[in-house]
């Protein structure tokens, strides 16, 4: 099993896990490791001709969700202008850092509370991160330097429980990702 370091940006995660798992093995094995079509076909018992198609696929996925990169910089500047909207508690003040179509995915793992479905539109998912805040009184938000720019880390009680990466561009934050599963913020705990 491959597993995915702080270095590889939040993007590429997501986009690797809304691969299916054949398509995922195919394109970690071929266009990142060098391994031959036949090698993989023949480790993962299918035609080479489908481990291609599988391997095209989720090329696709990677193309399709490919985002404009913003220098850090910019990144950056807009994510510490979105903590400090976010600390106002107002819709308004957080609607001048969302694109109107921004959407908002979370992960709970099925072991925590999380939005099932994308938060979609900028006042929708401002109103849900600020109906966490509201619900959470005690927890904390913390900016936090990952290898895709800066995000934040939410505490309660002193423990880590969430993580929230963002992507940007124009100047406004268009996909949020918040992850709540303990199994992937293992880094962020105790040891």
């Amino acid at each position: 099993r491959i597993t995915l370091d702080d270095d590889v940006s939040t993007a590429l995660r997501v986009v690797l896990e809304a691969m299916t798992p054949a398509e995922r093995v195919a394109f970690v094995m071929h266009d990142v490791f060098a391994v031959p079509f036949d090698e993989i076909a023949e480790a993962v018992g299918r035609s080479s001709a489908a481990v291609r198609q599988l391997a095209s696929s989720a090329r696709r996925h990677v193309r399709e969700n490919r985002a404009t990169a913003v220098p850090r910089a910019e990144h950056d500047r807009v994510v510490r202008a979105f903590h400090d909207a976010a600390r106002t508690g107002e819709v308004g003040a957080l609607l001048r850092f969302l694109a109107p179509d921004v959407e908002l995915r979370s992960d709970g793992g099925g072991v925590v509370s999380a939005a099932r479905n994308v938060v979609s539109g900028a006042d929708n998912v401002a109103r849900f991160l600020l109906g966490i805040a509201t619900k959470r009184p005690t927890m904390t938000m913390e900016q936090q330097q990952f290898g895709d720019g800066l995000g934040f880390i939410f505490r309660e009680d002193g423990d880590v429980i969430a993580v929230m990466n963002v992507d940007v561009s124009q100047g406004a934050i268009t996909q949020v990702w918040i992850v709540l599963n303990p199994a992937k913020l293992s880094s962020w705990l105790p040891g």
